[in-house]
């Protein structure tokens, strides 16, 4: 609360490992892993004094089942955000049908998407951050997937030395 005491507890979103992030002007994005096979990832965002609808940002499927692991957020100061996540479908990770890296990009005074996009098949995320100017990053252990300033994602950029991509830095500038 704003006099500076901690308000009573709020259910925002059933779910699992919930991690957020925040922007300068403190709407905070929550994301949660929903339980497995019932719908992968979902979001909420707390914005002026009220928390917005949830949202499934889960990559459209006709599977049966969807399990998401390794998932991250990075916030613009702005309020622009990314969720990047892991997904598989139909079976739990060791038998599923692999989608691979998977992210959804919000826009600070919009909705989600236009749409959740794949970025890279068979593959898992170990981290994203985005710059000042929009620009994100997505590691997994040894390639840089980048979404430039027009909502693109490039193909990926080779760590220049075989190992794992495990931290980064990010600044203002890009």
């Amino acid at each position: 609360q704003q006099n500076g005491s901690w308000s009573d507890p709020l259910e925002i979103a059933r779910g699992l490992d919930p991690i957020a992030s925040s922007d300068r002007r403190g709407r905070v994005t929550v994301v949660v892993r929903q339980p497995q096979g019932d719908g992968g990832l979902a979001t909420r965002r707390w914005a002026n004094g009220t928390w917005q609808p949830l949202v499934d940002l889960t990559f459209p499927t006709q599977a049966e089942w969807t399990f998401v692991d390794d998932y991250w957020i990075a916030v613009k100061p702005r309020g622009d955000t990314v969720v990047t996540w892991g997904q598989k479908n139909n079976e739990p990770v060791s038998e599923g049908r692999m989608i691979g890296i998977v992210a959804a990009f919000r826009a600070y005074d919009g909705a989600w998407g236009p749409s959740t996009v794949v970025v890279a098949s068979k593959r898992w995320p170990d981290a994203v951050f985005m710059d000042g100017t929009g620009h994100a990053s997505i590691l997994d252990d040894s390639l840089i997937f980048h979404r430039g300033a027009r909502g693109q994602w490039h193909d990926p950029v080779v760590a220049p030395i075989d190992v794992d991509v495990r931290g980064a830095v990010e600044n203002t500038d890009g």
